[in-house]
């Protein structure tokens, strides 16, 4: 392969050296060209053609003559502008032949400039792309018309500048992990080179790579690398849904009992689709004849896929609140405890927990209602205007404690309600405690890669135990949509309600909260209820963190 070819996930590109008494010409040290090929013999030769064209170009600005050199094969010819303005259309041969002296007399002895008009375009991108002068005493410079490349790091970095003072944490984290992914695979090469089918190329990898790269054995692996692991389990998968299928039976994937690919699901992936279209739409903005190579791209569900989220059952709840952190109170800290007791009889969002502060929970005078004041006051995070809201404690979880352990929090001189979780960089507040009851969870055997349980859940079984609910209940009334949405934060869906109508009263949403069913199973039933006891055994204050990659010295 020629010294100046490169090979790229997007094809060759030809990659040449400005010589050095041109650099300051051309405000460049390299010319770097894309030539639209996977093909190495395809683009050896058109390299070989390219070469060619900058040499010329280079001895051009030089001053030399291009009476001494051969012509590039795919110059039909030229146009010369005359010192008077008028214009000479002259062949390549013809001009060669003449001498110096003729070729200065035929330009009025002037400097001029020579627009060279191309044969075959498409195959010689770049033979147009420098401006080419013949000698004289005073080279006349012509101003470029030449438009900036747009490299996709670069445009990269302006998009994130740019939308990202708008941004909640979380999506930080989220755009962030994807354009990591983007560049690991493309690198920083012109997004004009990059087309449908190497887009088509990074969907299939993207299709099969592990959800996390942060495991040992995924170090120092490219993404392709890592994605073959589950396109071998990938197969597999396939072979035994299509011999179920020749069988005639139906294929139940629970009962599969061979090993399934660990990937990310269609979501995740077709969420990541959507930010790549969305950067170049931002690229097409800044060049009109920047095509999309993502516009319209999704990929279809897949037999490996969980399904969405669900609500959790009787079953599921009598078997995590079972779990010792709520029987015996073992357990290492106390967002262990209260996290999944406070989203189950609120239907709160994870992160609207993590960051309460104790000031949050208040009583109001002339009810007595305790409630949790949400709002977005720094350094909390909302996710909408809608999630500013009031949502009354229920009295189970006044019941199990809840009062004594603010107290216990007061008396120690914290502020925060979980003063253990800590804000991360990038990501929500909530990414530790989402971790953590993942783990919980996949231990319990509630969650597999079929069964997609997870803290979102509550929110749809709290919302699913009112729309279950028989009209014969007396609380039925007071468990309308437009209430149970307040409580839940969501934007109204009408007009009446979303733009004319004030919030509900704490008066109206607390019968509809007391009158919560979770499934026909109430978790304060088997919880241990919280004590001062309970305080003095569980870590309830903020510890010092320890740098990420050290270890505790044994």
């Amino acid at each position: 392969m020629p010294n100046y070819l490169l090979l790229t996930p997007c094809g060759f590109y030809l990659r040449l050296r400005v010589p050095a008494d041109l650099r300051v010409t051309l405000g460049k040290r390299e010319i770097k060209k894309p030539l639209y090929t996977h093909d190495k013999k395809t683009a050896s030769r058109l390299a070989n053609h390219l070469v060619y064209n900058v040499e010329q170009q280079f001895n051009a600005l030089r001053g030399l003559s291009m009476a001494n050199s051969t012509p590039s094969p795919n110059f039909s010819g030229m146009i010369v502008k005359r010192k008077s303005g008028s214009e000479i259309d002259i062949s390549i041969d013809e001009f060669i032949a003449m001498s110096e002296a003729r070729a200065r007399l035929l330009l009025d002895g002037d400097a001029v400039q020579t627009n060279v008009v191309e044969a075959s375009p498409a195959l010689m991108p770049a033979s147009s792309e420098i401006v080419k002068t013949l000698p004289s005493s005073e080279p006349v410079s012509q101003p470029s018309t030449k438009k900036p490349i747009l490299t996709l790091k670069k445009v990269v970095e302006k998009f994130t500048e740019e939308k990202s003072r708008n941004w909640a944490p979380g999506t930080v984290g989220g755009w962030s992990a994807f354009t990591t992914l983007l560049l690991e695979y493309f690198g920083d090469v012109p997004m004009s080179s990059i087309t449908r089918d190497a887009a088509n190329e990074f969907i299939d990898v993207l299709s099969y790579i592990p959800p996390t790269r942060r495991k040992s054995k995924f170090l120092g692996q490219t993404l392709q690398e890592r994605s073959l692991v589950n396109k071998k389990l990938d197969l597999r998968l396939k072979k035994a849904v299509a011999a179920a299928v020749a069988a005639g039976d139906e294929f139940d994937i629970n009962e599969y009992d061979g090993e399934l690919p660990d990937c990310l699901d269609t979501a995740t992936i077709n969420g990541y689709l959507s930010r790549a279209n969305s950067i170049w739409e931002w690229g097409f903005a800044q060049d009109r004849d920047l095509p999309n190579p993502f516009k319209s791209q999704r990929v279809p569900e897949r037999a490996i896929d969980a399904e969405p989220v669900r609500p959790f059952t009787k079953a599921d709840l009598e078997c995590l609140f079972t779990h010792e952190i709520f029987t015996q109170h073992r357990m290492r800290h106390s967002d262990y405890f209260w996290i999944p007791i406070i989203g189950a009889y609120t239907g709160m969002r994870l992160n609207e927990i993590v960051q309460l502060f104790i000031e949050d929970i208040l009583q109001e005078p002339a009810t007595g209602i305790w409630y949790f004041n949400l709002h977005a006051k720094p350094p909390r995070t909302l996710k909408n205007k809608s999630s500013i809201r009031s949502v009354p404690l229920h009295p189970s979880i006044i019941d199990l404690g809840f009062l004594v352990y603010i107290s216990d929090l007061q008396a120690l001189g914290e502020t925060r309600l979980f003063p253990r979780i800590r804000k991360v960089e990038k990501g929500p507040h909530s990414r530790s405690a989402s971790l953590w009851f993942g783990r919980l969870t996949r231990a319990l055997g509630l969650r597999t890669p079929t069964k997609k349980v997870v803290f979102h859940s509550f929110r749809h079984t709290f919302a699913n135990g009112y729309a279950q609910m028989s009209p014969d209940n007396p609380a039925y009334l007071f468990c309308n949509e437009k209430t149970i949405g307040t409580i839940l934060g969501h934007t109204h869906a009408t007009i009446t309600f979303k733009v004319y109508a004030l919030a509900d009263s704490l008066q109206k949403l607390k019968p509809a909260i007391d009158a919560l069913d979770l499934d026909g199973f109430d978790p304060a039933s088997v919880i241990k209820p919280w004590t001062h006891e309970t305080s003095k055994t569980v870590r309830l204050s903020a510890i010092p963190q320890r740098p990420v990659g050290k270890r505790r010295k044994s």
